[in-house]
């Protein structure tokens, strides 16, 4: 049983910062490079960002039921387990916040910007519209990269554990 949990945690670990990484760093600059306008790939992007979002919850919920398991296998002290927890409710409250919060206020922006202007790059880089979405999405980013972050300090605690 506690192979298995130590395998539920690593492989929803693994997942869920490989999707991040491949995201952030493959797919949608790939997306930029390949697609004729900026437009397209920023179309292409907000569709997969729900999936990255969905996966995230999904390899969450994945860890904690491995982290459970393990702790029920080796009898562990609940208090040990406090700070994985808490660190996947961190992340957990990213996803949320990224996609119900920012993600419908991009969504929003966006639409405002193709009915006035006919589509984002046509928006003035100075206009109010323009730059609330510059703003959005360089917080989206940032807490994108937080979110990286926190599943990377998971895995380490993870790993460290197996001492």
């Amino acid at each position: 049983m506690l192979t298995a949990a130590r395998f539920v945690e690593f492989l929803a670990l693994g997942l869920w910062l490989g999707g991040m990484v491949f995201f952030a760093f493959i797919f949608a600059p790939a997306a930029f490079a390949a697609l004729s306008t900026r437009e397209q790939a920023g179309n292409l992007v907000g569709l997969l960002l729900p999936r990255l979002y969905l996966l995230g919850t999904l390899c969450a919920a994945a860890y904690l039921i491995g982290l459970v398991l393990e702790m029920r296998s080796t009898g562990g002290n609940p208090r040990a387990w406090l700070f994985p927890v808490a660190l996947v409710a961190v992340a957990l409250l990213i996803i949320l916040y990224s996609h119900y919060g920012l993600g419908e206020r991009l969504a929003v922006l966006r639409t405002e910007m193709t009915s006035v202007f006919g589509s984002v790059d046509a928006t003035p880089k100075d206009h109010a519209l323009r730059l609330a979405f510059g703003r959005l999405h360089g917080l989206s980013s940032l807490l994108l990269v937080f979110q990286l972050l926190t599943v990377l300090t998971l895995l380490f605690l993870t790993v460290r554990r197996l001492r």
